[in-house]
């Protein structure tokens, strides 16, 4: 069937990205080249892609009602707006040498925070999706999508607003050789979070819904990203650089699918208004004749 081939690909794909992951170790902690622009376009890249995406779920969920669909859009619209702090605290993004807000230590902890959100978001929505639950009320929809992006936004500025005023207070993050202890411990929460996400939608969701295969794929995506920036150990080496590369290619994967559905509903439509002109037609011909 075809949601079997889907699910089929989804792991072949996810195989592809193991070895790809897998030989990228092997040069992760190497020095990479100093990109300028890199980390705007990767702010930038990931705040289109993922907000947009995030648009369109709020769009899907309107149709199809379900608690699944309302957090994955939350979780896609709290990761476009993450992005945002993230490129005003990442020094030289936009200042030379300098971030527009924060100190050292505050882009350490916007992009952990920004990870963990989008980690447990997608992970709820797994859940729910699992566990097939009745469809909401249709005069709640709309409620419901202000109240969850009110309270994504809420939350991005109360993360903001700590990692800015208190970064000093907190843990270090960043240290004079790369990530510390805290650092890495933080990383395998959110990599478990995300490997438990995948567990969830390739055991148990499997090819039920579609839309969950190309969430695995992003998932994957990042979690490898995250993997190689870990074990790259500090900023511009290899693994850093190719993390952020897959969190843009992570942040593209539902848009894809969403933009897929679009060109396949405008060829269906075509094929549609092409049957109906042949029958007027043909119709026509046919009173003419009479």
């Amino acid at each position: 069937t075809a949601v079997g081939a889907g699910y089929r690909l989804t792991l072949a794909i996810i195989g592809l990205y193991t070895v790809a992951t897998l030989a990228l170790l092997t040069v992760a902690a190497r020095p990479g080249p100093v990109i300028p622009g890199f980390s705007a376009f990767f702010a930038a890249g990931v705040f289109v892609t993922e907000t947009a995406t995030a648009f369109l779920l709020f769009v899907r969920f309107r149709d199809d009602r379900t608690w699944s669909l309302l957090v994955l859009a939350c979780g896609y619209l709290f990761s476009g707006a993450m992005a945002m702090p993230y490129l005003l605290a990442f020094p030289g993004a936009l200042l030379r040498d300098a971030s527009v807000i924060g100190s050292s230590q505050t882009i350490a902890w916007i992009f952990l925070a920004w990870i963990f959100g989008f980690a447990v978001l997608t992970f709820v929505a797994a859940v729910l999706e699992a566990r097939v639950l009745p469809p909401i009320a249709t005069r709640d929809v709309s409620r419901l999508i202000g109240t969850g992006v009110l309270c994504v936004l809420a939350t991005v500025v109360a993360i903001v607003a700590i990692a800015v005023g208190a970064a000093d207070w907190l843990p270090q993050q960043v240290g004079p050789t790369g990530w510390t202890a805290w650092d890495t411990v933080i990383s395998f929460v959110n990599m478990a979070l995300l490997v438990a996400s995948l567990l969830v939608i390739l055991v148990v969701i499997r090819g039920r819904n579609e839309i969950f295969l190309w969430v695995a794929l992003a998932l994957t995506a990042m979690l490898f990203g995250n993997v190689l920036s870990t074990y790259g150990g500090g900023r511009f080496t290899i693994g850093w650089s190719f993390s952020r590369l897959n969190w843009v290619f992570s942040g593209c994967a539902l848009f894809l699918y969403f933009m897929g559905q679009f060109v396949r509903q405008q060829r269906l439509l075509g094929k549609t208004r092409d049957a109906l002109e042949q029958r007027v037609g043909e119709r026509t011909a046919d009173l003419t004749n009479m």
